[in-house]
């Protein structure tokens, strides 16, 4: 429906409305290619959705004139058609992203809801180092690129590669949060810091396991 849209509004260039929708689109693809090169950054794209809101609606409704206009249908059952092709699209949609994607998917990089849960962890000790281990989301100097930790963490969350892992002062209290996706690093910070204990976080929609936690009280060898 975005496609047909973008065809129709070129279609009708000359129209002055059409002309500031296109201008809408290029100035964000233009803006946008080089804002998004930094992760998380969602909200680095709101300016062009309700652009491409548009779009679809205007390929929804070039769709229904094109039905009604072929003589099949009249106007209101070729506006039915095209509303239940909508809605058969939403279901689809939503069914993937609730049923499969968020469902099967690995972590990486983190959740909202793995992050809210470290963060507020941070917030409420403000003791301590805290390091997360994923497999995307982290750059080579244990820079974590994920939103919510840089709002609310305020940057304090490392993430687990070699050079903060090494570093580690261990006379302070060593909290590790380990993704699925990186399980195999357990075994081996439990060998390297002894003493600490396990706690597992749930999804609370389903109970998938979401990350495990491994504390290390200060001055562990």
């Amino acid at each position: 429906m975005f496609l047909i849209g973008v065809i129709a509004t070129l279609a009708g260039w000359r129209r002055p409305i059409n002309q500031g929708l296109l201008a809408w689109l290029v100035l964000d693809l233009l803006l946008g290619s080089v804002l998004m090169d930094v992760p998380a950054a969602f909200h680095r794209i709101l300016g062009v959705l309700p652009a491409a809101l548009l779009m679809v609606a205007i390929g929804i409704d070039t769709g229904a004139t094109v039905l009604a206009r072929s003589g099949s249908w009249s106007p209101r059952v070729a506006t039915w058609l095209a509303a239940i092709g909508v809605l058969v699209l939403a279901v689809v949609d939503v069914h993937y992203y609730f049923g499969i994607y968020n469902r099967q998917q690995a972590y990486k990089p983190p959740t909202q809801e793995t992050i809210s849960i470290i963060a507020q962890e941070y917030s409420r000790m403000k003791q301590g180092t805290f390091v997360i281990f994923t497999r995307d989301g982290i750059d080579a100097a244990g820079k974590v690129h994920h939103t919510p930790i840089v709002y609310v963490a305020d940057d304090a969350i490392k993430g687990g590669v070699p050079q903060v892992v090494d570093k580690l002062d261990k006379t302070r209290s060593l909290f590790f949060y380990v993704l699925p996706d990186q399980a195999a690093e357990l075994p081996r910070l439990m060998a390297r810091s002894p003493g600490g204990t396990l706690q597992q976080y749930h999804r609370s929609i389903d109970g998938f396991l979401l990350m495990t936690r491994y504390a290390v009280p200060p001055g562990t060898q």
